[in-house]
């Protein structure tokens, strides 16, 4: 297991990209972290990475059951 360390929000928005590029089509990522842990910055980062979604349409899904994108 590879394990990364983000001391941003850029190099967490990087390590997001880096990630999306690398997923083949239908992928599943599943996200577990504490409230504050910084998943949403990486999803936007995995978002633009694998499917160039824009980051500011990108939601924190701490209140929502599952986000498409």
């Amino acid at each position: 297991m590879k394990q990364y360390i983000c001391n941003s929000e850029i190099e967490t928005i990087a390590c997001g990209i880096q990630f999306g590029r690398m997923l083949s089509p239908n992928s599943i990522v599943c996200f577990f972290g504490d409230l504050g842990a910084g998943k949403t910055t990486f999803i936007k980062g995995l978002a633009q990475g694998y499917a160039n979604y824009p980051q500011e349409q990108v939601n924190s899904p701490t209140f929502v059951y599952l986000n498409i994108y």
